[in-house]
């Protein structure tokens, strides 16, 4: 996890909507910033950008804020659910 500040702009199209519900989860958390590709213009991303860059307390706050939602064990408890499915197959 590198903590960076991210806008995220979800495909609207992908599969059970995942990509907008996984952004999702990052702005509730102060973790991120999302455009809907259907709201997406080019002033407003240049918004968002120049908001990130110019402001240093919303930029760090969302780096924080997204850190703390890693868990270091994840990469773990993901190897370990992969070996015991193809263990039962």
């Amino acid at each position: 996890m590198l903590g960076k500040a991210a806008i995220f702009i979800p495909y609207p199209h992908a599969v059970d909507n995942h990509q907008y519900y996984n952004a999702l989860h990052l702005v509730d958390n102060g973790a991120a910033s999302m455009v809907n590709q259907s709201e997406l213009t080019p002033t407003l991303l240049a918004n968002k950008i120049s908001k990130i860059l110019s402001q240093d307390s919303y930029k760090t706050g969302l780096e924080h804020n997204a850190l703390s939602l890693w868990d270091n064990d994840l990469p773990k408890k993901f190897l370990k659910e992969i070996d015991e499915l193809v263990s039962k197959s």
